[in-house]
């Protein structure tokens, strides 16, 4: 255990402090002899900084969110990390929240953070369970204009998002406004989203060049979002029992190859499988902002539609504020 007040100042709690380097060949592996044997509690766990081909497999990490303001709101931070992964661990972690409104600033934290000039990481067969605090299970960020690069998250369970508070209760995110045009590069593949019911965007993508395929959504009231960026691709995804499927604004998105089934939607535009909004503005901005960027460019193809209350909706948005129509929709080859 490391006296790491360098990295969060004299008033904050150690963490287990991980710089070292492995390689691609002969990784770092620091794991539970059993995965789930080893419980992490107490106040905090891990901070990784600038590591590289390091593995950490099978904890069970409850120990609590609350100390995360040390590390900008994130409980176990991966920051300046190169070939790093996260496999086969629970995270359930704890905090004093009581649900109380007032309390929503003092309890915000991410729970898992991937951070700075992060690359080539992956996060896999992990369970990320019943949050009821502001922030999301996985946070993908990044520093000076550029997203963290190369991110695989697949195979993972992200279940309980439970935020009663408004905007912040997604399971996922990658980016923030100010980078919706640096290209991410992830692929978020075979995940299980179940009851991410925090936010209304269960995902929320803000960057560009993703690939969200064959994951499953499950009983939730928040949609995969692409609220800034471009060139993002929804495929293969399966979205049953739900309130929400897919939201799309900025260019060039594919969304093709998806399944909605079962749908409860209400009549509402906002909460049908697959809404393509209108625009703020014509192209994201690369300043902190809530804009709308117009979509322009968008193929939805090969979808099947059974049994939902809504189908696909063109142009959902204010009429005052939101002025700048879709454009150049390609609608081809689905099943309604």
């Amino acid at each position: 255990i490391y006296d790491t007040t360098s990295y969060f100042g004299a008033n904050n709690i150690n963490r287990l402090l991980i710089t070292a380097d492995g390689t691609a060949t002969n990784p770092i592996v620091i794991r539970a002899d059993a995965a789930g044997s080893v419980e992490l509690s107490g106040p905090s766990s891990f901070y990784l900084n600038g590591a590289s081909n390091v593995i950490l497999y099978g904890f069970k990490f409850s120990h609590s969110q609350d100390d995360s303001a040390s590390t900008d709101d994130i409980a176990l931070r991966c920051h300046d990390c190169e070939g790093v992964k996260f496999s086969h661990n629970v995270f359930a972690l704890t905090s004093e929240f009581t649900n109380l409104a007032a309390d929503v600033d003092k309890y915000h934290s991410d729970w898992l953070g991937i951070t700075g000039m992060s690359s080539n990481n992956r996060v896999d067969h992990n369970e990320f369970r019943d949050k009821y605090t502001r922030g999301v299970f996985l946070f993908l960020f990044g520093q000076n204009g550029r997203v963290v690069q190369n991110t695989l998250v697949d195979h993972n369970l992200f279940s309980g998002q439970l935020y009663q508070h408004g905007n912040g209760g997604e399971c996922f995110r990658i980016g923030n406004s100010a980078l919706g045009n640096a290209p991410g590069n992830m692929v978020m593949e075979y995940n299980t989203f179940e009851h991410c019911d925090g936010d209304r965007e269960a995902i929320t993508i803000k960057a560009s060049n993703n690939i969200i395929r064959y994951n499953t959504f499950r009983n939730n009231e928040g949609s995969l979002t692409f609220r800034h960026g471009n060139a993002n691709t929804a495929d293969g995804n399966i979205f049953i029992d739900g309130n929400n499927g897919i939201r799309v604004y900025g260019h060039d998105h594919r969304i093709v190859n998806n399944y909605f089934a079962n749908n409860p939607m209400t009549v509402s535009s906002l909460l049908a499988p697959i809404v393509i909004g209108k625009g703020t503005v014509e192209n994201d901005l690369s300043t902190s902002n809530s804009e709308h960027s117009q979509p322009r460019n968008i193929l939805i193809a090969h979808n099947t539609l059974v049994n939902n209350q809504g189908g696909i909706v063109i142009g959902y948005g204010d009429e005052i504020r939101e002025i700048y129509l879709p454009q150049d929709i390609v609608v081809v080859n689905n099943i309604i």
